[in-house]
């Protein structure tokens, strides 16, 4: 019984910590390196438009450079 509920225990554990890392927000440097986005909004580094692909799985870079 103790070895059942120890497994139990982990499994939880496990499941809770992959919902942290899952739905936690996108964190990244603030180091302004702008790309240019296929939505035409420049993002501040390239870190921010991963952000935003996570949101909008089409999304793409265009340039390494601000939109015009």
């Amino acid at each position: 019984m103790k070895c059942f509920s120890f497994v139990l225990v982990v499994l939880l554990l496990v499941n809770f910590m992959a919902t942290i890392t899952t739905a936690g927000p996108c964190m990244c440097l603030k180091l302004y390196t702008p790309v240019c986005g296929s939505d035409g909004k420049t993002y501040g580094n390239e870190c921010e438009l991963n952000c935003a692909v996570n949101e909008n799985p089409g999304l793409t870079k265009i340039k390494d450079d601000e939109c015009e």
